[in-house]
């Protein structure tokens, strides 16, 4: 499997799976996650929505 084609490419993968891995390891849907992130980014602080930060894991449970 062939994740990437160039160094930018790399780091942008290893970040977003570096998310996923942290949303597993506090029991949360890095699904739901990343779409409330998304639909959220510019209506919260952002401490707020960082996947170990409390209100994400009473929100997102």
């Amino acid at each position: 499997m062939k994740t990437s084609s160039s160094y930018a490419g790399a780091k942008y993968i290893s970040k977003l799976f570096s998310i996923i891995q942290t949303c597993k390891l506090n029991n949360i849907n890095a699904e739901k996650y990343l779409n409330y992130v998304l639909a959220n980014i510019d209506k919260i602080d952002v401490q707020n929505l960082l996947p170990y930060s409390k209100n994400i894991k009473d929100k997102l449970k």
